[in-house]
């Protein structure tokens, strides 16, 4: 079987930091704050985030091919050896589950907030189309009884 290769680029690490920047823009509003590491390496294994959990806590994050790692739980910019060999989660989203309970709050009220939008969408939607069928109707009924 063949080695995947996560966003193969000719730029050694550009496709890993492209994800890093996808990943923040998702969760930026869901943490304290959460960028790119500038000391630690961007190369073809793999980015290092910094992030603050809501409870302010401070991680050093390693997005690899494995997925995602806490580095260190208490600092940034750090690889702290004994934490290498945490399991890796599949998403940002399952890391942050885990680790940050404020996370699950804000992602449940994020959520909703959205589902509310969508649904007041969806019923103003409903009353335009009401509207004009009654108007229609009307206009309709208008012209009929003129033309008798």
């Amino acid at each position: 079987m063949a080695e995947e290769r996560f966003l193969a680029s000719s730029n050694q690490g550009e496709g890993w930091r492209e994800e890093a920047e996808a990943v923040i823009a998702d969760v930026q509003a869901l943490v304290n704050s959460i960028s790119i590491s500038t000391h630690l390496p961007c190369n073809e294994s793999g980015i290092y985030f910094n992030l603050e959990t809501k409870e302010g806590q401070y991680l050093t994050v390693e997005l690899s091919s494995a997925g995602f790692r806490i580095s260190s739980s208490n600092s940034y910019d750090t690889v702290d050896p004994n934490e290498q060999k945490s399991r890796p989660f599949e998403t940002i989203y399952a890391l942050l589950d885990t680790t940050s309970p404020k996370y699950r709050e804000s992602f449940s009220n994020s959520l909703a907030a959205r589902l509310q939008a969508l649904s007041d969408d969806d019923d103003n939607s409903q009353d335009n189309k009401m509207e004009t069928s009654t108007a229609a109707i009307e206009q309709a009924s208008m012209e009929d009884s003129g033309e008798r």
